[in-house]
Order: structure tokens, then C-alpha cells, then sequence
């Protein structure tokens, strides 16, 4: 069983009410519609506030799950016991055009990614991960969530404060693609 929480930090362009349509047809999805704008940050705190299952996918509004995905994370968490949680490979495709660039981990990585990792590897210039391509075990979630603090690159902090507590597996096959477009965080500097 599982559920998909879907956290809007206040969009006003009929999202909320396109999610309100279907946590009503399905019962397995949890909205989570803020009035108004509170950042990334909190936007993904209130999501881990009412998450209750064993394992933790986020997404960004970026990136989209294939199918299997969740699946596949799922089982090579329960066949690993020595990783808290576990990433793979995604294809970053152009948002207009919906034409694929190449996999993340040819425009990320400068060596090949290793199967399981300790927390050195967030430090390591020459692999970088995507982070709706992680999944952990919801045991490890630090209790405050994201930090609220940071403006940008909170995700990273998150990461390092879950894998300073065990290591991360790496399953060598897409299971996600990657939108890339002018308007992303990562692109806006203020």
C-alpha cells in the first residue's frame, strides 16, 4: 500500500483544484493546498509531516516517475539492508520540445557512479545525483525536515543529514526523467 501526498505551495493557475479532483477520486492521495507561497522548503515540510510509510520518493515538480520506479526502489531496499536509501538514473529531456538531452549521470558525473556510497560522495565534484531520483527509508528523515533557512540548495542539506547516518545503493537503469527549462531554481539567481 502506499500514498502519494501532493504538497502546492499556493499555486493559482488551477492546480489546486486539478489535485483536489483527484485526492477525491483516489483515495491513496493526500493534498496539501497552502493558500499562499511558503517556499521549497516548507512546501516539502508539510508533506514529511504527514507521510507514514517505511520508505520516502519525493518529486519536484521538474521531474517525472516512470513506471516501476517506486517498485524497483522498493525492492532493493528490502534485498540491501547495509544502505538507508537508494537513487538511480534519470533522463533530462528539454521541457519545449520534450527531446532528450542525454542521462544525468553523462552530464553530472565525470567518473562512473558507484554502486553504494558512503556520505564522502556528496562531496565528490564528480558525481552529483538528482535528488526525486532518491528514495530512503522514512526512519532516517531528519525530524526538522527540510531547512527553512536556505533559499536554495536546502535538498542537499537534507541529503547529507539522511546519509551521514548509513549509505546510499545506486541502481544503474533510468527510472525518472528530468525536465529541464530557463525557470528552474537552479537557474535563478536573486
Amino acid at each position: 500500500k502506499y500514498e502519494i501526498i501532493i504538497s502546492d505551495d499556493g499555486s493559482t493557475d488551477g492546480t489546486q483544484e486539478i489535485i483536489q479532483e483527484y485526492a477525491n477520486k483516489y483515495k491513496n492521495i493526500v493534498p496539501l493546498l497552502s493558500k499562499e507561497n511558503t517556499g521549497i522548503a516548507n512546501n516539502a515540510n508539510r508533506a514529511l509531516a504527514v507521510a507514514k510509510g517505511k520508505y520516502l520518493a519525493l518529486l519536484s515538480g521538474d521531474d517525472i516517475m516512470l513506471p516501476k520506479k517506486i517498485e524497483t526502489q522498493v525492492e532493493y531496499l528490502k534485498k540491501n539492508d547495509d544502505v538507508i536509501g537508494c537513487s538511480h538514473d534519470m533522463e533530462v529531456f528539454n521541457s519545449e520540445t520534450n527531446q532528450k538531452i542525454a542521462k544525468s549521470s553523462e552530464l553530472l558525473c565525470s567518473r562512473k557512479i558507484p554502486n553504494k556510497m558512503g556520505i564522502e560522495f556528496f562531496f565528490d565534484h564528480s558525481i552529483a545525483l538528482i535528488p526525486s531520483a532518491m528514495m530512503m527509508k522514512r526512519a532516517y528523515v531528519p525530524k526538522n525536515g527540510f531547512n527553512t533557512h536556505l533559499k536554495y540548495a536546502n535538498d542537499y542539506l537534507f541529503d547529507i543529514e539522511v546519509f551521514v547516518q548509513g549509505k546510499l545503493g545506486y541502481i544503474d537503469q533510468v527510472h525518472g526523467r528530468y525536465r529541464k527549462h530557463d525557470q528552474q531554481v537552479s537557474n535563478i539567481s536573486k
